[in-house]
């Protein structure tokens, strides 16, 4: 029996696309749970029964799945922007807090580092071709 490349190059497409389906519907169902996850956390900041830290935390844990899941690089440069958006935010307040004694000097080091990490990311992504 001769070999069909075209059913075989056929069947690979269809085993490809049928992954990229199941991929696409778990970052969809990851980044809806993420999502929940902030508007709680927002809520509890709001109320006063959650912390800064939490909400922040929410938010870059969402903004790393959609970062995971972009398809472009339009897409990328806009997560990486608002990643580093946050990322500065929480450098400033851990300075503050190192200023009062309500943080260590190393906080502020890892807040530098995570900062400088998506400088990086975004840098790269600028400069990809």
């Amino acid at each position: 029996m001769p070999y069909c490349w075209s059913s075989y190059s056929l069947a690979v497409a269809e085993e490809l696309k049928a992954r990229d389906d199941t991929l696409a519907q778990l970052f969809e169902q990851r980044e809806e749970m993420l999502t929940r996850v902030v508007e709680i956390a927002r809520a509890q900041y709001l109320q006063g029964t959650g912390s800064l830290e939490s909400l922040q935390a929410a938010e870059e844990a969402l903004l790393e799945a959609k970062l995971d899941s972009a398809t472009d690089r339009e897409e990328r440069l806009t997560i990486l922007k608002a990643q580093l958006r946050l990322a500065r935010a929480r450098e400033e307040r851990v300075a503050q807090n190192v200023d009062v004694a309500a943080a260590s000097p190393k906080d502020l080091i890892q807040a530098t580092i995570a900062r400088l990490n998506v400088q990086i990311a975004l840098e790269r992504e600028r400069h990809r071709e």
